[in-house]
């Protein structure tokens, strides 16, 4: 019954669970259509969702696309929300499994959902359909989880084969070679061991249970995959556990490669190169190790460029566009169109509020409406400017005290008031309007004639005389 103003990241997030929830039994089927029939109904308890519906009469079909989780070829849509239709909506919901696919975690996944079709940033819904792809994540057999898989079975491969090849290397009487490549795999084990102790030394729960477990996987060469499994199935960081999985999986893959990998790669390459005699299994043992090396460095890599909470990586795969709702140093002023990483705004500006995503359309029309707002306020300022040429000069008085020395000074605040008597207008008010003495710095302290500058905005600049004088007869002569 909450309604969208009350509606928390919270709810969002229970609802997109509830929402895969419900329908769990029947996404698959086609004929007849049950999940529509179960997407109306969700969407007509939900009061949430029925605002949306009112808005955007398609969101049941993209929920129902989403929930089917087929892989089809993209098609990107830039699209502003209110001329969306149902077939690009369909289109959309049809994305998200891509999106799915090629990202590591649930909250990239959706970045990049919404990044190929803008539009959808304008309904406000993103915690919902993170938790929506979260599930999804954890019930799903091929994409991520796939790689996952792969993974681990080009690991294990990886190990088996730099076994079998340490073993050749003692036959064919290469003991330094043998040495030195078992002692990469004992770094990359140890690595990954000191990884398991760093990360279950805080666990509030099962502390010394998870350690076994992990260093299990160590020892079976299963870790990378196990960690990759935790990343796609959207596991979450466990209470007192020193890092995300995602960054674990991080850590272990690039100790995999720094110890292991690449190193053993080399050493295999010149030994074989170097051999009199080249076996076959040589030749398997250095294609599965450049395979291992390549889909560890690839997935590294990508893991952490579609991480949300990888400020470096977002940013270098996309950005997304907002308008900022307030001053942020470093980032732009109030109502600026800056480019953020997908991180950053998930992570500040949605949570403090400080801005909103925008589409290139809304851009245009902000472009367009400052453009004409700059003629009208640069044709402003040249009619001001020519009324302060009209009035020729202004007359402010002061005592003087011997000479032409007064007492007490004219300040530029004495002559913007002066000044506002003559010419009653509201640009004279504006902080952009500024105000300089030509040859004075400071306050005026002494009688005479001097020449004034008055800035105003859009690049006027309006020049007037002011006369400083001992009495209102002076002024008047």
């Amino acid at each position: 019954v909450k309604a969208a103003k009350s509606f928390e990241a919270a709810d969002a997030k229970e609802l997109g669970q509830l929402l895969v929830l419900d329908t769990d039994n029947v996404r698959g089927k086609r004929d007849p259509d049950p999940l529509e029939a179960k997407l109306r109904t969700f969407v007509d308890r939900s009061a949430v969702l029925r605002g949306a519906r009112s808005t955007c009469p398609w969101i049941e079909v993209l929920l129902k696309e989403v929930l089917r989780n087929r892989l089809r070829v993209p098609k990107g849509s830039m699209k502003a929300l209110e001329e969306f239709t149902e077939e690009d909506a369909r289109k959309a919901g049809r994305g998200f499994a891509n999106a799915l696919v090629a990202n590591a975690t649930a909250e990239a996944a959706v970045d990049e959902w919404v990044m190929t079709y803008p539009a959808l940033s304008e309904l406000e819904q993103r915690p919902m359909m993170n938790a929506v792809a979260s599930s999804i994540l954890a019930q799903v057999a091929w994409g991520v989880k796939f790689r996952a898989y792969l993974g681990a079975g080009v690991s294990a491969a990886d190990a088996l084969s730099d076994a079998y090849m340490i073993n050749e290397f003692y036959v064919m009487g290469k003991v330094s070679t043998a040495n030195g490549l078992m002692a990469m795999v004992g770094a990359n084990l140890g690595f990954q061991v000191l990884v398991v102790f760093i990360q279950t030394q805080g666990l509030k729960k099962d502390k010394w249970r998870t350690a076994l477990v992990e260093m299990l996987s160590v020892v079976t060469f299963t870790k990378p995959g196990l960690d990759a499994y935790r990343v796609a199935s959207g596991a979450e960081q466990l209470p007192g556990a020193a890092a995300s999985p995602l960054m674990e999986m991080l850590y272990v893959k690039g100790g995999e490669l720094f110890f292991e990998a690449i190193p053993g790669l080399v050493l295999q390459l010149v030994a074989v190169l170097l051999a009199k005699e080249r076996s076959t299994s040589a030749y398997v043992s250095i294609w599965i190790s450049t395979a291992s090396t390549a889909l560890t460095a690839t997935t590294m890599f990508w893991d952490n460029d579609t991480d949300p909470g990888s400020p470096k990586g977002s940013t270098s795969k996309k950005s997304i566009q907002i308008q900022l709702s307030q001053f942020i140093e470093g980032v732009g002023q109030k109502d600026e169109v800056v480019m953020v990483a997908p991180s950053y705004f998930s992570n500040v500006i949605v949570k403090k509020n400080l801005g909103r995503q925008i589409s290139d359309k809304e851009v245009a029309e902000l472009q367009r409406a400052a453009a004409s707002s700059a003629a009208a306020q640069k044709e402003e300022s040249e009619r001001v400017a020519k009324l302060l040429s009209e009035i020729g000069s202004i007359c402010i008085t002061r005592k003087r005290a011997s000479g032409d020395k007064l007492f007490g000074s004219v300040t530029t605040k004495n002559i913007s008031d002066a000044l506002r008597e003559r010419v009653a207008e509201e640009v004279l008010t504006s902080k952009a309007a500024k105000l300089s003495v030509v040859g004075v710095k400071g306050d005026i302290k002494t009688a005479g004639s001097y020449e004034c500058e008055l800035s105003l905005p859009q690049g006027v600049t309006a020049k007037f005389e002011l006369v400083v004088a001992g009495s209102d007869e002076e002024c008047a002569t």
